[in-house]
């Protein structure tokens, strides 16, 4: 694979924490049943958000379930976040069980170290399957995914009330586990910490909608989201792509950087699982450049199997970041193009085999036949390995993806599960 011009910036330098506050950081303050707002200049800092809530099927309901104020709402929030005076609550009244909300945040500048909490995700009761709340949160960088750490606010008082797998949480579908949470100062167990560490984002969307196990028609439902603290980036690294190709018996991978500011090495590490890393080379930067840069490393007769590169860049006071993750695969067993995870949430990992080297155009999409990406992508003669994000609002089907070469020769076309 080559030329994923995807905006990878990496490698930060950071300013004191700050706040995004429902109460004071909107200017006009959020309205009640308002689904947009703006905060402007937050903490000082010139860094602005814009905030958009919005439904797809069913209606926003009174804030807690039942009366007060009109969705989505501040003023008229009934939970309670800790270590937020304020917060934003959403109540919904779903008509199926694959209708959603989704709740962006989108900054003006990037920032990192981004943390919030959202309580209330729970079930009517431990038997009902009128509705399972499921949060969905993912973080971007343009168009690069981030996904963040999730914690349980209280993990010990109810153990089994809440399921965390990855970037994804619901209250526990099984019957007789979870139920209604208070939300109050005594009661958070549906209460979840949401955290970007290091990351380096300037967008946050979570989804709210319910688990497979709810029935057709959803009760109504709600959950509010506190404060989020952040610190401001100064980037002085913006890598646009990281790519890999197998020739012959070795791996050639190529980056790209649009900028460099006191950067010292770009580290070389690679991995039979994506999860224990070796640092195999070593490729001194270019140091201070507003220039493009491109880089090669060769990985020369490594093991016929699936291997996984990234880089870890460094720089010269001691400060580092990785890449996103290529994947090479080591055996296609005849098959030329593959695409992983099925289901797929934030993004779908492609291996496909070139004939030869190609700009090749890649489809996705739905069984109806309409289109959700088209994107160019070169390609090096053998084995190429990228990945593509799709739009997070895609709802949930079978989907296609066709790859075919410059001159509109297939090279190939798998299904994947949404």
């Amino acid at each position: 694979m080559a030329g994923l011009l995807l905006p990878l910036t990496i490698l930060f330098y950071q300013s004191n924490a700050q706040t995004l506050n429902w109460g004071s950081s909107f200017t006009p303050a959020w309205a009640t049943s308002g689904t947009a707002g703006t905060a402007s200049n937050i903490s000082g800092t010139g860094v602005n958000s814009t905030v958009n809530v919005s439904i797809s099927g069913g209606a926003f309901t009174y804030a807690n379930g039942v009366s007060g104020s009109l969705s989505p709402t501040v003023s008229g929030a009934t939970a309670t976040v800790p270590s937020s005076a304020q917060r934003m609550q959403v109540g919904v009244n779903f008509a199926t069980d694959t209708d959603s909300c989704v709740i962006t945040y989108t900054f003006s500048s990037l920032i990192t170290g981004v943390s919030f909490r959202i309580v209330d995700i729970d079930k009517l009761n431990a038997t009902s399957f009128s509705y399972v709340d499921k949060i969905t949160v993912i973080g971007r960088n343009g168009t690069t995914p981030y996904l963040p750490t999730i914690t349980k606010y209280d993990g010990a008082t109810d153990p089994n009330f809440l399921v965390i797998s990855g970037n994804v949480v619901n209250a526990n579908p099984t019957s007789g586990q979870s139920g209604n949470t208070a939300s109050d100062a005594t009661d958070q167990r549906g209460t979840v910490n949401i955290s970007f560490g290091s990351n380096v984002i300037n967008s946050i969307t979570i989804r709210y909608e319910n688990h497979s196990a709810a029935q057709a028609n959803p009760g109504v439902q709600f959950i509010a989201v506190g404060n989020m603290s952040f610190t401001q980036s100064v980037l002085p690294v913006s890598l646009l792509s990281f790519s890999g190709a197998q020739q012959g018996n070795d791996v050639k991978l190529k980056w790209a950087t649009a900028q460099e500011t006191n950067s010292e090495a770009y580290i070389i590490e690679r991995s039979y699982g994506a999860a224990a890393w070796q640092p195999i080379g070593t490729v001194a930067a270019r140091g201070n450049s507003t220039e493009r840069t491109d880089y090669t490393y060769t990985d020369i007769n490594p093991e016929k199997r699936d291997l996984y590169y990234r880089l870890r860049i460094n720089d010269r006071d001691g400060r580092s970041a990785y890449s996103s993750v290529v994947r090479i695969p080591g055996k296609t067993g005849g098959v030329k193009l593959s695409a992983y995870p099925s289901p797929f949430t934030t993004q779908i990992g492609i291996t496909v085999e070139a004939p030869a080297k190609t700009t090749a155009t890649i489809h996705l999409t739905d069984a109806a036949g309409r289109q959700a990406i088209q994107r160019r992508q070169e390609l090096e003669k053998g084995n190429n390995s990228f990945t593509l994000v799709p739009p997070p609002h895609l709802p949930a089907g079978i989907y296609y993806i066709t790859i075919t070469d410059d001159e509109q020769n297939l090279l190939g076309r798998t299904t994947v599960v949404r």
